[in-house]
């Protein structure tokens, strides 16, 4: 099984696949590193589909990370599930999985 790194790039109306995506790959058993929101993506926090991430990170243990100049300029809050942090994490998810996938 390769892990694999998510980076969502935008809204969940633009990247609906994401989320299937991220939940098939935990439904077979594949390891996920972490999914990273990036840009407008960020927003996915405060929409309809955060509940949907919240379960999936609590079904894997992967971490929900929000990227922290994109969580500054569009006015988005962490919480205990979805975590602010820089690039650098984004990188290291990056180095501990096969590979990132993007949507977005």
């Amino acid at each position: 099984m390769k892990p694999i790194a998510l980076l969502i790039k935008a809204d969940a109306t633009d990247t609906p696949a994401a989320l299937r995506y991220a939940n098939a790959l935990v439904n077979a058993g594949n390891p996920l590193v972490g999914v990273f929101f990036l840009g407008k993506g960020v927003r996915q926090a405060e929409q309809l589909s955060h509940q949907d991430w919240r379960d999936l990170k609590h079904r894997s243990g992967a971490p929900l990370t929000l990227c922290s100049a994109s969580a500054d300029k569009f006015s988005v809050q962490g919480d205990e599930d979805f975590i602010i942090a820089g690039l650098g994490e984004l990188i290291t998810s990056g180095l501990h999985g096969n590979r990132v996938v993007s949507f977005g």
